[in-house]
C-alpha cells in the first residue's frame, strides 16, 4: 500500500513538474525533486526509468 501510495504521488507531481515547463507560473524543478523522492521510495525500477527520462 506504501509503494502504491509513493508510485501514485510520483506520477502526479511529475506531471505537474512537466506542466511547470510549459506555464511559466509554476515552478518545475521542486516537483521533480519530489518525483524522484517518491519513486526512489516505491520502486527501483521507477526510479531507474526516471533518472534516464529527458525532458528537453
Amino acid at each position: 500500500m506504501k509503494k502504491l501510495l509513493f508510485s501514485l504521488l510520483g506520477f502526479i507531481s511529475l506531471g505537474i513538474g512537466v506542466a511547470g515547463i510549459i506555464l511559466p507560473i509554476i515552478p518545475g524543478g521542486p516537483f521533480f525533486l519530489f518525483s524522484a523522492y517518491c519513486f526512489g521510495k516505491s520502486s527501483e525500477r521507477l526510479e531507474k526509468w526516471f533518472k534516464q527520462t529527458t525532458f528537453l
